[in-house]
């Protein structure tokens, strides 16, 4: 089985250990956790939300070339909002706003 060697001091205690073998999807993990208890992490925006005045709406990630193929999306009366699939944008009726 394939692996790779993680070398971080956490793991192990100390500076100049032998590195531990472990899988490569354990590696990825404990690379990502190591980061954010670091605070080397980057920080992912929050999607963007957008009131509306119709219950349907369409989207098109709002990026020209860079966004992604429009879609028509339908929000529930009861709900209020409804998110994007490829985006994750959440579309709130003004009726809803500051509710959801």
């Amino acid at each position: 089985m394939g692996g790779v060697r993680v070398d971080l001091p956490s793991l192990h205690g100390r500076q100049g250990a032998t590195p531990l073998p472990v899988p490569p999807a354990l590696a990825i993990t404990l690379a990502i956790n190591f980061a954010i208890s670091e605070g080397l992490a980057m920080t992912i925006d929050a999607p963007e939300t957008r009131i509306v005045t119709t219950y349907r709406v369409a989207c098109d990630g709002a990026e020209g070339a860079l966004g992604h193929p429009r879609v028509w999306l339908q929000i529930p009366v009861d709900k209020g909002f409804v998110e994007c699939g490829y985006c994750d944008c959440k579309f709130v009726h003004e009726d809803f706003e500051g509710k959801v």
